[in-house]
């Protein structure tokens, strides 16, 4: 079963994958992985809280849930049905747990495997990488979130 929800990952997420300096390593754990070079106090206070099983929860169920955020959300992207969609900095996921929809993908980039592991549940397809060095073709999403900061193209 494992096996199958890696080589189901790969396939999804490898052609959108720059071809030269890819560290991803495939084989440990269900989500996807790069090295990260240099993990901050910060990124591991992150990692700890957005990972946490009853934080990282909290955190989702009660952040960004007005009809404002959404409202100011939606003018930002448009319409993302059937795009492709980056969320960098994704959390567990909050971003497409409010917006719903139907992207043809939508990558969730975190460095919080807990954090992943909510995304993946709701449909993202997760890898935890550094926003610092993403391993993705250039300009290959329609739609790119970057820790609440929004390029629709």
């Amino acid at each position: 079963m494992k096996q199958n929800m890696q080589n189901s990952l790969k396939s999804e997420i490898e052609q959108y994958l720059a071809k030269k300096d890819i560290c991803i390593e495939w084989g440990k754990g269900d989500i996807p992985m790069c090295s990260i070079p240099m993990f901050t106090k910060g990124m591991q206070a992150n990692n700890y809280f957005l990972g946490h099983q009853k934080w990282g929860k909290e955190y989702f169920e009660n952040s960004h849930r007005s009809e404002t955020f959404k409202a100011r959300w939606r003018a930002a992207i448009g319409n993302w049905e059937n795009k492709i969609v980056v969320d960098i900095g994704c959390g567990p996921g909050n971003i497409y747990a409010s917006l719903g929809g139907s992207p043809k993908i939508i990558i969730g980039v975190d460095i919080s495997h807990g954090a992943l592991e909510f995304a993946r549940n709701i449909g993202y397809t997760p890898i935890l990488v550094d926003a610092h060095h993403l391993p993705f073709n250039d300009k290959f999403a329609e739609v790119v979130d970057e820790g609440c900061n929004c390029t629709s193209l």
